[in-house]
């Protein structure tokens, strides 16, 4: 039964990952070294990580990311990689399942992911899952703001 404490060897994976996820100083190196020292049991989940670590590393030479595989919650690894628009599908597969949508951890809003923002995928997302219905209810986000008609721009 979950009583609401993480296992340690999660808590770990999970602070590396938030590591990676909001660093900006580290270089791809290292960011591959610090996700390929990530182990968890579950071997789907250990296969996205080390393709992740593997397509850090060789960024920008990786050939064509479109082929790559879907890399779940490691999905960030596409900004960092120049396949900005491959992040967001991990939330778009959410809504063809009818989840709630949602922006990760607000970490869309960091300037690191402004190629994700600008993308026609995250205006497409953002539509989807209602937040441009709401934006016009209740306010913009910051690096938002509407422009003609339905469209809109983000920062």
């Amino acid at each position: 039964m979950y009583d609401g404490e993480i296992p340690t060897d999660d808590r770990r994976t999970w602070r590396r990952r938030k590591y990676l996820h909001t660093s900006r100083e580290l270089h791809n190196g290292e960011a591959a070294d610090l996700l390929s020292s990530i182990h968890v049991a579950d071997a789907s989940l250990s296969d996205r990580i080390e393709t992740s670590a593997r397509l850090l590393g060789t960024a920008p030479a990786t050939a064509s990311l479109q082929t790559l595989p879907r890399l779940g919650a490691f999905g960030f690894v596409y900004v960092y990689v120049g396949a900005p628009e491959r992040y967001l599908e991990v939330y778009e597969d959410s809504i063809r399942l009818g989840f709630q949508a949602g922006l990760g951890a607000g970490v869309e809003w960091a300037a690191s992911y402004a190629s994700v923002r600008k993308t026609e995928q995250f205006k497409a997302y953002v539509r989807d899952a209602g937040f441009v219905d709401y934006w016009k209810q209740r306010g913009w986000p910051d690096l938002c703001h509407p422009t003609t008609g339905d469209d809109f721009v983000c920062e």
